[in-house]
Order: C-alpha cells, then structure tokens, then sequence
C-alpha cells in the first residue's frame, strides 16, 4: 500500500508546489474510467473494479495516516506551502499512465491481483 501512497505524493509534488498541507481525498469514478476505456481500451473488467473498491477505504487510511506527514515535510524542506485546501486524487483503472496534467490519476491496474499474478504489493 505504501508504494501507491508514494505515486500519490509524487504525483501530487510534481503537480502542486503549492498555503497549508491540503487534504488529500482518494476517489475511484466509474463513470470517468469507462469513458476512459471506451476510448483507449481495453474494457475495464469487473472484477478489477471490485478489487479496486474493496481496496480504496485501506488506500484513504494509509494517506491519511501517512501520507499529510508527506506533505508537511515536502513543505518543510522546500519552504513553500501548498496553496490548496483539498486535493483528489482519482485511481484508475484505465490502459492510461498516472499523471497529474489534467487533475491527478494515478494507475492502479498493476496493483490488482485480478489484473497480474504478482501485484505492486504494499
């Protein structure tokens, strides 16, 4: 788990070097990634998103508790603050790399054990 967590923050350090750590939310939108897949493809398998959502509460919980304490030192160490309040960041689930120029998605296909047989373990 601590590696998506370490995407997450490196996602958002490259996106924001932005007043106060913001809070960080974890959101999975089925509707956006299906849009995403229809385009892109290949179809996001239901299972994939079963996995993803049985998942996403213990993503939110290790951010929570590890990831703010990121944050705060990034703004330590570089001096400058976040200048947003909240951030989201979407999981998907889409043939799509993480990235943060559009909002901040972070792929998370290769941490699915219904996606590879030997998952990005945590």
């Amino acid at each position: 788990m601590y590696r998506i967590i370490v995407v997450i923050f490196l996602v958002l350090f490259t996106r924001l070097l932005l007043a106060s750590a913001p809070l960080v939310r974890i959101e999975y939108n089925q509707t956006l990634d299906s849009t995403c897949s229809f385009f892109k493809g290949p179809k996001i398998q239901d299972a994939w998103r079963d996995e993803l959502s049985q998942k996403l509460e213990g993503f939110q919980s290790s951010w929570d508790a590890v990831g703010t304490k990121l944050l705060a030192a990034t703004e330590h160490v570089t001096g400058n603050n976040f200048s947003r309040a909240s951030i989201t960041a979407y999981l998907s689930l889409c043939a799509t790399p993480s990235q943060s120029g559009f909002g901040i998605s972070v792929n998370m296909r290769y941490s699915m054990s219904m996606f590879v047989d030997d998952p990005v373990s945590f």
